[in-house]
């Protein structure tokens, strides 16, 4: 039995750049290794279950990293530091990064609406969790109740 959970998304996989955590045994990771390939680069981390175990570590490093740059950014933006400016600065600096670069774009784009109600400029996931990506408080909360028509 194999694990390989993946750091990225669609254009990733389009790009074959994935990076894949894969746990199990060496004998059968050798037997899966050539077709891991053909999508990106992937590593085997030891044995079964630990693969999940590095996805989990990346994802509470991009948790805490999604929170900082939103604080930072309310911190910029409530002493008097444009939006725009702030979000290229940090992002084009030394705590850039490829969510950084994703949370630029996505305060560019126009609030989406969901059920009838406009969000800002919100992330979801699928199944019933919202994950909320906090650019500035001013501009994104969670709504109350969906409204229906």
């Amino acid at each position: 039995m194999r694990d390989a959970p993946v750091a990225g998304n669609i254009p990733q996989v389009q790009a074959r750049t994935l990076t894949m955590m894969v746990g199990g045994d060496a004998d059968s990771y050798n037997l899966v290794e050539s077709v891991l390939r053909e999508l990106g680069t992937p590593t085997r981390i030891g044995e079964n279950g630990q693969g999940l175990r590095v996805k989990d570590a990346i994802n509470i490093s991009l948790a805490v990293q999604m929170v900082a740059f939103a604080e930072g950014l309310v911190l910029a933006e409530r002493n008097g530091v444009g939006p725009k400016v702030a979000v290229n600065v940090i992002t084009q600096g030394p705590i850039g990064s490829a969510h950084a670069e994703g949370a630029r774009a996505a305060r560019a784009r126009p609030p989406r609406r969901r059920h009838g109600s406009t969000f800002g400029r919100c992330t979801t996931t699928s199944g019933s969790r919202c994950r909320w990506l906090l650019i500035s408080t001013s501009r994104c909360r969670p709504p109350t109740s969906p409204t229906r028509r």
